[in-house]
């Protein structure tokens, strides 16, 4: 399976410039001098992609009902984050997630915004000592990016190295709402999310 994503996402960068992504130190040394894509770096990329960063540990491979796939995106993305975490890293999320929880608690309702992130941090099982999930922000790529998605995986409620998950080894976020996995972000396009 993993090998198909690598061979997918080698692909679409080789295929296609992506123009929002002009800037972008990461994405423009996939470049040649002339503006194309080189074959060669896309496909030394793809394969770091897969296999030097968590994509694999945050994407379900077993007893998945979605299969992960590597996609030009252009719909809006969202990311939850905190003073201690990078707003424009690798994990994403679809805004129709908050939008859904949105509805559940309309504008006037105490502390809403911190109730809409509560209610996701479990769809999308991120451990409480990796994000504080105070704020979101919003990626509204321009026209398009290339990502790769899938159902998310589940976690402990705390990671393997803090020292309070031996106390909860067997508490799980469920997880299984789809990521997005994004290999460049280009931080113009991103920004706060407004509730």
């Amino acid at each position: 399976m993993w090998t198909q994503v690598e061979q997918d996402l080698a692909r679409l960068l080789s295929k296609k410039v992506f123009p929002g992504l002009r800037g972008v130190a990461a994405y423009d040394k996939l470049l040649r001098p002339n503006g194309q894509p080189d074959a060669a770096a896309c496909q030394a990329a793809a394969h770091a992609l897969v296999y030097s960063t968590d994509l694999k540990d945050g994407i379900k491979e077993f007893g998945r009902r979605e299969m992960p796939k590597v996609q030009e995106w252009s719909d809006p993305i969202c990311r939850a984050i905190s003073s201690k975490n990078n707003p424009n890293g690798l994990w994403w999320f679809d805004e129709e997630l908050v939008q859904r929880w949105s509805r559940n608690y309309p504008p006037g309702t105490p502390n809403r915004k911190q109730q809409i992130l509560e209610s996701i941090r479990p769809m999308l099982a991120v451990c409480n000592d990796w994000n504080d999930f105070t704020d979101l922000r919003v990626l509204r790529p321009r026209p398009s990016i290339p990502i790769i998605t899938g159902q998310g995986q589940y976690k402990p409620i705390y990671s393997p190295k803090d020292p309070r998950h031996a106390a909860s080894s067997n508490i799980l976020f469920i997880g299984g709402y789809t990521q997005c996995f994004v290999p460049f972000v280009n931080p113009a396009d991103t920004g706060p999310y407004t509730f």
